[in-house]
């Protein structure tokens, strides 16, 4: 991002599906087992047909035992 850009942040609210927009980017963030419905929308077929224009996973965890899927 450039100085000025403006960015939009959104909960999940309802039915928690990616919509994929390959002309733009996608940031994930999610703590503990919220990681892994992340894991499975990178991981679908629809994603990997048509992937955004960059992702970005930003995944919280309070020790490193913790961490899933490394």
């Amino acid at each position: 991002l450039k100085p000025e850009d403006s960015v939009c942040f959104r909960a999940a609210y309802g039915d928690f599906m990616y919509r994929t927009r390959s002309d733009r980017g996608a940031c994930f963030i999610g703590t503990g087992t919220g990681v892994a419905p992340l894991r499975s929308i990178v991981m679908s077929e629809k994603f990997k047909k048509d992937p955004p224009l960059f992702s970005l996973a930003l995944l919280g965890f309070r020790t490193r035992e913790d961490i899933l899927y490394q």
